[in-house]
């Protein structure tokens, strides 16, 4: 059914779906999401399920600022059904329980949150730390009174950078922990089919922890989700021939050999990482060509790569990884950028120069791109060299 915009401002886009269920859903959109006409968080199954639903989209990746929230509240509030339960994922679970009390929510169902990303709050916790605005996240940390009166946070535990937040809401009332181990930031993946959703949210309403518990370890056997993401873990110990049977189990049971590739790319990354952590320097750099042939064609995981590999003063290999990726998308500024930046560690300036003039031809459609080649402080060679440089 068609939504309608409620609520918006600067930050936030608040959307209405109407629905047959005797509850309202309240969905918190993820990092990497935005508005777009109406479109919510969880929309397949909400509709499937024909729930009554609200959606919550930010506008970046602002973590749902209190200001915000506050000036949606009453709207939101007025539309809620007598049982409300909040549902979002990561940035959206930080959401669902952080406002859990404000939006008179009496449910929660947070997956893989955190409690804040403010360095006060959570000093280990460096992934979002670039997304913290002393501003917009003054008091920003879950505190007891946040959560909906029954809250249940699902995640994994053993992970130390998911499960240090897990924790903290464990400490907080009514907040329920329902581990699953091996997933990491991808427990989310355990509730994608409209069934697991539909089973998940009824036991959520019932406030039964331990059944809850039960339906997502049911199955665990038949789940390609599962035996993707522990195949992930397994590689990145150097567990790679069980990685590769966990991984041949989960296309058997349905994953996409598409979605195999990415999370082996993922896991080599993570053990090439995990090598040089360990200082393991001579296995590392043996490893280099394994991870970099692993991450095939996709460009946004070869460039992660590639930034790696340069960070850590290998400036060459991480050039192979920037050429592959303009070989797969020449028009993909990052790869241009980065490879310049490796050049200019132990390239010539002619094979600067030429790397230069490139990208200057393939990103010429975008001026911004162009500005930010130019913008780079590299070495030229003198003009006898005549190296045509696009625009000059």
């Amino acid at each position: 059914m068609a939504g309608n915009i409620v609520f918006e401002d600067a930050e936030i886009r608040v959307v209405h779906r109407p629905g047959s269920s005797d509850y309202s859903l309240v969905t918190f959109a993820a990092l990497g999401h935005r508005p777009n006409g109406d479109w919510i968080w969880a929309g397949p199954p909400i509709e499937k399920l024909d729930i009554e639903a609200i959606g919550i989209i930010a506008h970046r990746p602002n973590w749902f600022p209190a200001a915000a929230m506050q000036a949606a509240a009453p709207v939101i509030r007025d539309l809620l059904r007598p049982r409300a339960i909040g549902y979002g994922y990561s940035m959206g679970g930080y959401a669902v329980l952080k406002y859990g009390r404000l939006l008179g929510l009496t449910h929660g169902l947070a997956v893989s949150p955190q409690v804040s990303i403010d360095p006060a709050d959570v000093p280990q916790e460096r992934r979002f730390r670039p997304h913290h605005d002393p501003v917009l996240h003054a008091n920003m940390a879950v505190v007891a009174p946040d959560p909906p009166p029954i809250s249940f946070v699902v995640g994994d535990t053993m992970w130390d950078l998911d499960g240090l937040h897990l924790r903290q809401a464990a400490t907080l009332p009514g907040v329920h922990v329902i581990p699953l181990p091996f997933m990491r930031h991808a427990a989310i993946d355990r509730l994608t089919s409209t069934r697991v959703i539909a089973s998940v949210l009824d036991l959520v309403l019932a406030g039964d922890a331990a059944a809850l518990r039960e339906e997502l370890r049911r199955g665990r056997s038949q789940s390609a989700e599962l035996h993707l993401w522990i195949g992930r873990s397994a590689a990145a110990r150097g567990h790679l021939g069980p990685a590769e049977r966990l991984w041949a189990r989960a296309q058997a049971l349905g994953a996409r050999p598409g979605g195999i590739a990415a999370v082996r790319a993922l896991a080599l990354r993570e053990r090439l990482m995990a090598l040089f952590a360990m200082r393991r320097p001579r296995e590392a750099i043996a490893f280099i060509n394994t991870a970099i042939e692993e991450q095939g064609r996709q460009v946004q995981a070869l460039v992660h790569l590639g930034e790696y590999l340069r960070r850590r003063g290998l400036p060459a290999r991480a050039a192979q990884c920037f050429r592959r990726a303009i070989q797969t998308a020449p028009r993909f500024a990052p790869a241009h950028l980065g490879l310049l930046q490796a050049l200019q560690a132990r390239a010539g300036p002619r094979e600067i120069a030429l790397a230069r003039s490139a990208a200057l031809e393939n990103l010429s459609h975008s001026p911004a791109d162009v500005g930010a080649v130019l913008a780079l402080d590299i070495d030229l060679p003198a003009p006898a060299e005549s190296v045509p440089i696009p625009g000059q």
